[in-house]
């Protein structure tokens, strides 16, 4: 009976057994399964923390493009635009050629002590910003209309005040040349220069083209009408009684005069 009974056992027990053991093989299957999947899951993890990075690395340097930061190496319109500002607010940036060379990066350095911003010689957007608003506080101003302050100048005081600013001023813009012609009608107004246009024109070492004798050209057209709207009343200097290229100084007394304006080349003060 014993043997009867184990022998009916003897089934089940090896069913089990095989069982047992194809349990363990799927087992032992799923965890290979699981781990391979694991370190593709955190192979798959560790690719895409990378790539997130390089990604985030991009934008920031593609950010930092955007925001219009010039600094030194760089060259294009932006950078000629800078220097040509940095020059109208007597910042010498060296020659305006679109180059952000070393000259450059000193004149940013200088404008941002003097304007207490940080100095690292960069022109991110809070040095261009203070720089635009620097030059904007000397914008052009309305030009007025039917406003004359010529008193009775005669056809010969016009040519002469066109032959003068042609001489000093043909190379400047069209405002600048107004400009130029307004000082010379501020004098006239002045009790501290002759009153005549002739009088202030050939005052003593006051006009360099009149030194060099270029006052003598024939002005041009530009000019003409340059003085005409200076006797109308346009004056872009705001009341200037003089104006200087500082690249040309001879006098350091000049840089004493309040500043009225910058105009091209021209720095114009009272």
């Amino acid at each position: 009976m014993k043997y009867t009974t184990y022998g009916s056992l003897l089934p089940a027990v090896v069913h089990s057994i095989i069982y047992n053991v194809q349990s363990i093989s799927c087992l032992k299957e799923g965890m290979k399964l699981l781990i391979t999947k694991g370190k593709k899951i955190i192979l798959i993890m560790i690719m895409g923390i990378l790539f997130s990075m390089v990604w985030n690395f991009s934008l920031l340097s593609k950010a930092d493009a955007w925001s219009g930061t010039l600094q030194r190496g760089m060259s294009g319109y932006e950078v000629t635009e800078l220097q040509r500002k940095l020059t109208d607010l007597l910042y010498n940036p060296g020659a305006i050629d679109g180059y952000f060379g070393y000259q450059t990066e000193q004149a940013v350095k200088s404008f941002q002590q003097i304007h207490g911003l940080w100095i690292d010689g960069k022109a991110g957007w809070q040095t261009l910003n203070e720089i635009d608003g620097t030059v904007s506080r000397y914008s052009k101003p309305s030009r007025p209309k039917n406003v004359s302050r010529g008193g009775n100048i005669s056809r010969q005081d016009l040519y002469l005040l066109g032959q003068a600013i042609h001489a000093e001023a043909r190379g400047e813009t069209y405002e600048g040349q107004v400009a130029v012609g307004a000082v010379i009608l501020n004098r006239l107004k002045s009790n501290q220069f002759p009153k005549s246009i002739y009088g202030i024109i050939y005052q003593p070492r006051q006009f360099d083209a009149v030194y060099d004798g270029q006052i003598n050209m024939a002005p041009s057209q530009s000019a003409i009408n340059a003085a005409q709207d200076a006797l109308n009343g346009w004056d872009p200097s705001l009341g200037a009684l003089y104006y200087y290229n500082p690249r040309y100084i001879k006098d350091n007394w000049i840089l004493s005069r309040p500043i009225t304006r910058y105009i091209g080349s021209h720095v114009f003060a009272r």
